[in-house]
């Protein structure tokens, strides 16, 4: 009875198999395998405090049943109850030191709550105890300590406007609770109107800090020049902040400043000769959801205000988009996201686009091809059409992008 039992587990028909274990338990209320079964089952069906109660009644009558110490634990981790896990592992360590199944749970708890270095050191001890485990190896493979990434993008526009090229270096080193990062881009914008290429700088550093399991802050600071489109001065703050394990929430501002010296009159509309200081207010929210541990959807907002002096006058705008990222296989996460609205995050040097609606299409990969070096191809589509009076209402950009990223990790 217990094989075909778990035969229906196996096909995910959990409500017979549920009766049989019951029938199994009612003739012999002290069956093992039953007890754990069942326990299983409200583990699988989100019920999980009807499923720690079985597992610590397991554990009361054999405190070293290293199945029901780690679904025990499995259960208080999916249900964010960080204390109460690590309880039950530590206990299950000073027992068996050895055992990687307890490792791996503590890299997970480590990783989950926020000490993500301590969470490396604690999975590498895992991977030295069952260095073929696919769990184990899996776990380490998403985790590390600083990464370095290269990339190219190229953003083709369809008629006599310039192409825009970007080189870009990041880099992020993780310390205690703080991630350090260090991000520099070269823009190249070549064609159309333009009689030479323009090479436009963007420099910026920041850090985050994880002051608990579920929330994070960050800071960054950033200069560029010489080109209307980069920002002079900027800063940006952010917070992050996670409920359970399914919700993440974000928010954050960011305050770009452009010097007149800069700005050519060009890129202003029925504006006075000089150009005058600009400074830009970006409010961006957002909101993920996990459907599952594969799937999770992202919704998010950009609220932009444009604040142009001499005259002084203020234009806003919004803008929304959705993205998926799925984990299509373990080393591999497909991202496709869509954008509706003025992309004043992209160009903000023109208060022209504040008048444009624009459909970004994009579909992102990130493919860890071995634990410390892994690709990031991306493709996208921009559709951006004129809201404006005159003969300019109507009027269409397409624009198609083309990006490559490589990173290294350790």
């Amino acid at each position: 009875m217990l094989v075909e039992a778990d035969a229906y587990v196996a096909a995910l028909r959990y409500p017979e198999a549920r009766a049989m274990f019951s029938w199994m338990l009612k003739h012999n209320p002290k069956d093992r395998d039953a007890r754990f079964a069942v326990a299983r089952l409200d583990a699988w069906e989100r019920c999980f405090e009807r499923a720690a109660v079985g597992y610590r009644a397991l554990l009361k009558a054999a405190p070293t049943d290293l199945e029901a110490r780690a679904g025990l634990a499995d259960v208080l981790l999916w249900d964010a109850r960080w204390d109460e896990a690590r309880s039950v592992i530590d206990e299950g360590l000073r027992l068996e030191p050895a055992r990687p199944e307890l490792w791996l749970r503590r890299a997970r708890l480590l990783l989950w709550s926020g000490d993500v270095v301590r969470a490396v050191a604690a999975a590498d001890h895992a991977e030295e105890l069952a260095p073929n485990d696919g769990d184990v190896r899996a776990l380490r493979d998403g985790i590390f300590l600083g990464q370095l990434r290269a990339g190219l993008r190229a953003d083709v526009f369809v008629g006599n406007y310039p192409n825009i090229y970007t080189s870009s270096l990041s880099g992020l080193q993780r310390w205690r609770a703080f991630d350090f990062l260090i991000d520099a881009q070269g823009i190249d914008r070549i064609g159309g109107n333009e009689p030479h290429p323009i090479l436009d700088g963007r420099y910026a550093l920041g850090a985050i800090y994880r002051a608990t399991s579920v929330f994070a802050a960050g800071l960054s600071l950033g200069f560029g020049a010489p080109h209307p489109v980069v920002p002079q001065y900027e800063a940006k703050a952010s917070v992050w902040l996670s409920i359970g394990t399914r919700w993440t929430g974000s928010l954050s501002y960011a305050l770009w400043h452009y010097h007149s010296d800069k700005i050519p009159e060009s890129t202003l509309d029925n504006v006075e000769p000089r150009a005058p200081d600009k400074t830009a207010h970006i409010i961006a929210p957002s909101i993920a959801y996990a459907l599952t541990d594969d799937l999770q959807l992202e919704a998010r907002a950009w609220i932009s205000g444009l604040r142009v002096q001499e005259p002084t006058r203020t234009k806003w705008a919004v803008a929304a988009g959705v993205r998926a990222i799925w984990h299509a296989l373990t080393p591999l996460r497909l991202m496709p996201s869509y954008t509706y609205g003025p992309q004043f995050d992209q160009t903000p040097g023109s208060p022209a686009l504040l008048g444009l609606d624009s459909h970004v299409f994009g579909l992102a990969a990130d493919w860890l091809v071995v634990r410390h070096w892994g690709l990031v191809p991306a493709l996208g589509y921009e559709h951006r059409l004129t809201k404006g009076q005159g003969a300019t209402k109507g009027h269409s950009v397409e624009i198609f992008s083309a990006e490559l990223s490589s990173y290294v990790r350790w």
